[in-house]
């Protein structure tokens, strides 16, 4: 990453990085960021070359949500092994947008979405908007 890195952070700095929605955990701080400021250009530099603590991201949404669901909305299951190996939700509430099969969603306690997108092109762009999850009947809602 180092040969990139300056380009990179340039590039970031053009970006403009608005106070989080929802609150975003962060596998850089280990925490969950809701407030306006941490976002920029020298975050997305240090979240490139410093470790990755996500462990410590899983364990801050954790302790700020009761019972949340865990989507994870990408080409694979990748960073759903890691919530159930580190902590072993209930099947029901863990799910990849792929395994759900596009089922309608709905829960009374908060919500945990879990992004990764993969680019197929380098004009390839994401917006997430914003997401509802709702779980009509988790006891039909399958994941393994």
């Amino acid at each position: 990453m180092k040969p990139i890195l300056q380009d990179y952070t340039t590039l970031a700095g053009g970006v403009t990085y608005s106070t989080p929605k929802i609150p975003v955990s962060s596998t850089l701080l280990a925490t969950l960021v809701d407030g306006a400021g941490v976002f920029n250009h020298d975050y997305m530099a240090q979240q490139t070359r410093w470790p990755v603590d996500f462990v410590g991201a899983l364990n801050a949404m954790k302790s700020k949500l009761k019972d949340p669901v865990w989507l994870e909305i990408g080409p694979a299951a990748v960073c759903s092994s890691f919530v159930r190996a580190t902590l072993s939700p209930s099947p029901v509430k863990i799910m990849h947008s792929i395994e759900a099969n596009a089922a309608v969603i709905e829960s009374s306690s908060a919500t945990t979405v879990m992004v990764s997108f993969k680019a197929t092109s380098a004009n390839a762009s994401h917006n997430l908007g914003s997401i509802t999850v709702k779980i009509s009947d988790p006891e039909k809602t399958q994941a393994d």
